[in-house]
């Protein structure tokens, strides 16, 4: 996903939050990148009452992949969209298996 000036997340050990991905600048980027980039947390989710609230950073709108279609990103936007949905609507205890079925990995 393309990364463009937005907030930089960062999950600290205390916190309770998950980090879903992790950010890593691209070849062609890696100049331009800021240097806090690589490890920031791309997907950030946390458990709030009996809600969840996800926070994605980069823009899976703005995604091109290098291809010249004429809506960039669509597809992608879709899916990250349709996966945040579902896992904030399955809440912190209910609907386990939502996150079975989207392969986060197992709690201990």
């Amino acid at each position: 996903m393309r990364y463009h000036n937005g907030p930089l997340l960062g999950v600290p050990k205390s916190s309770p939050a998950e980090s879903l991905c992790n950010m890593t600048a691209c070849e062609e980027g890696a100049v331009a990148a800021p240097w806090s980039l690589n490890g920031s947390a791309g997907v950030v989710m946390q458990n709030y009452g009996g809600g969840r609230v996800l926070a994605i950073s980069p823009h899976p709108e703005s995604t091109q992949d290098g291809l010249l279609v004429p809506e960039p990103g669509k597809e992608r936007l879709r899916r990250v969209l349709q996966r945040a949905v579902l896992l904030a609507a399955a809440g912190p205890a209910a609907h386990s298996w939502i996150e079975v079925e989207m392969h986060l990995p197992a709690k201990c």
